[in-house]
C-alpha cells in the first residue's frame, strides 16, 4: 500500500476485527445498545467473481463516522454470510437507513487498514448508491437469528438509586441475593423512615403509602394517582418477592436484571415520598 500523509486521513473510528465476524457484530450492537443514535449505515461492498467482501460506514449524531470492519461476507454459505445478514437485521429493527456502495479494492485495503482517507468520503458523497436496492438479498430468511442475543444484559447506572448501587455494581455475580438483600434493605429503610418497626410486607406498605392517613405521600394531584403508587408496592412484592419467600427461583439473567430493575423504581418512589402533615385543630 502507498504511504499517506496524516493529513490525507479522515477522521473516522473504525470498530470490529477485519475478517472476524463476531467482534464486527458486537460492535453494532454495543453502538446501538448504549443509545447512541445511528444517522444512517453505508454498506461498503467489494464483490469479486460472486464472492462479497462487506462493512459499514455508520453516521451517527452530529455526523461523527465509525468503520464497522469487513468482517460480513456474501456469495457463499458460512459466518460472513450469516452476520452480514444479523447486521442488516439489527440495523433495520432500529430504523437505520442503509444504502450500498461498491467500492475499489484500493479503498476496501485503506479501509482493512484503518487509514480510509478524506479523498475516500468526497468520493461516497458523490458516488449513487447501488440500483436497484441490493443490500436485502443478503438477509438469509432460512437463517432465524434471535437479534435480542446480541444485547446482553447490562444495568445502566446512572438509573439506579443511590442506595442500591452497592447491589447493582455485584449484580450479576449473585443476582438472587443482590434481589432478596434489596426486598429486605427496602422494608428496613420504611420501617426506619416510619416507625412501623413491627410491620412488614403488605401491612407496612399500606400504612405508610395508601389512603388519605398514610404516613407518606407524593404530594400528587389526585388521591387515585397517590394510591396507585402506593399499590405499586404491594403488587411488585406480591408478584416477586413472596415467591421467593417460599421456594426457589430459577430465572434467566435478563429476567432477573428486570425484577431488580422494577425493585429500583420501587427504591425511587420511596426516596420521593415525603412526609404527611398532620392537620392540628385548636
Amino acid at each position: 500500500m502507498a504511504k499517506v500523509s496524516i493529513k490525507e486521513l479522515a477522521e473516522i473510528e473504525y470498530h470490529g476485527a477485519d475478517g472476524i465476524t463476531p467482534t464486527c457484530l458486537e460492535a453494532i450492537a454495543r453502538i446501538i445498545h448504549f443509545g447512541s443514535r445511528i444517522h444512517k449505515a453505508q454498506l461498503l461492498s467489494r464483490i469479486n467473481d460472486g464472492f462479497g467482501s462487506h462493512a459499514f460506514l455508520l453516521t451517527m449524531e452530529y455526523d461523527d463516522l465509525i468503520v464497522i470492519g469487513s468482517g460480513f461476507a456474501s456469495g457463499y454459505s458460512g459466518e460472513g454470510p450469516r452476520g452480514l445478514s444479523t447486521a442488516i437485521k439489527l440495523l433495520l429493527k432500529h430504523s437505520v437507513d442503509i444504502e450500498e456502495y461498491e467500492i475499489s479494492h484500493q479503498m476496501m485495503d485503506r479501509l482493512k487498514a484503518g487509514c480510509l482517507l478524506i479523498k475516500d468520503l468526497d468520493w461516497l458523497e458523490q458516488e449513487r448508491p447501488v440500483r436497484p436496492i441490493r443490500y436485502r438479498d443478503y438477509i438469509l430468511e432460512r437463517h432465524k437469528e434471535y437479534l435480542e442475543k446480541h444485547f446482553p444484559a447490562s444495568i445502566n447506572f446512572g438509573l439506579i438509586a443511590p442506595n442500591l448501587m452497592d447491589l447493582a455494581l455485584v449484580f450479576f455475580q449473585n443476582p438472587s441475593h443482590a434481589i432478596d438483600t434489596a426486598y429486605k434493605r427496602l422494608e428496613d429503610t420504611l420501617r426506619q423512615r416510619t416507625g412501623l418497626l413491627d410491620e412488614s410486607g403488605s401491612k407496612l406498605f399500606s400504612k405508610a403509602f395508601l389512603g388519605d392517613d398514610s404516613l407518606l405521600h407524593w404530594d400528587d394531584v389526585s388521591s387515585n394517582e397517590h394510591n396507585s403508587k402506593a399499590n405499586l408496592f404491594k403488587a411488585i412484592f406480591g408478584a416477586y418477592r413472596n415467591p421467593r419467600a417460599h421456594r426457589e427461583i430459577d430465572t434467566d439473567e435478563k429476567a432477573s436484571l428486570r425484577e431488580f430493575m422494577l425493585i429500583n423504581e420501587l427504591y425511587l418512589l420511596e426516596a420521593s415520598a415525603i412526609p404527611r402533615e398532620i392537620e392540628t385543630y385548636e
